[in-house]
């Protein structure tokens, strides 16, 4: 092997090893909680138009839901939950529709209020358009509904929780 090979390789190295070094040591990577979020549909129709993976929900949780939004379906099903890490200082996603990018959620953290809640930046994308924005202040344990697009002869609704989050 030639001296010009072997220096290029070691150059390679060295910057290879730099590079994990300053990746481990980003503090923006730091996982600072945990973000829940689930994906419901909503019909007065029949539920039959989304196959047989979507599951229904309890009747507790259906009743959760019809206080927090102040309206009554007939029919609730839970098309996928999504638990993501939060990274300190990146903008997150997540995809509550298993299996499906068509409806996405992306969320940033951007301070915290007190103790247990934190307040995101966050926007809901639906075939990769962004068609809500808000701020929400999310307080662990606590569910956040939202009520998103029709869809399907329905209504989606999506429901973020702030599972967990590490002290500062």
């Amino acid at each position: 092997m030639h001296k010009r090979s072997v220096t290029v390789v070691v150059l390679g190295w060295c910057l290879w090893a730099l590079a994990g070094v300053a990746w481990a040591e980003d503090p923006g990577k730091e996982t600072i909680g945990t973000l829940k979020a689930e994906m419901i549909f909503a019909t007065d129709g029949d539920p039959g138009v989304l196959g047989h993976s979507a599951k229904g929900l309890s009747a507790e949780e259906q009743e959760r839901l019809e206080v927090a939004m102040r309206k009554k379906f007939k029919d609730y099903r839970r098309l996928g939950v999504d638990r993501k890490p939060i990274l300190r200082g990146y903008e997150n996603w997540s995809s509550p529709m298993s299996g499906s990018e068509e409806l996405m959620v992306s969320f940033e953290p951007k301070e915290r209020v007190g103790a247990d809640a934190l307040r995101l930046d966050m926007g809901l994308w639906q075939s990769k358009q962004k068609v809500l924005k808000t701020d929400p202040v999310l307080r662990k344990g606590k569910q956040l509904y939202i009520v998103g697009p029709k869809w399907r002869g329905g209504q989606l609704i999506i429901v973020l929780e702030l599972v967990d989050l590490l002290p500062e």
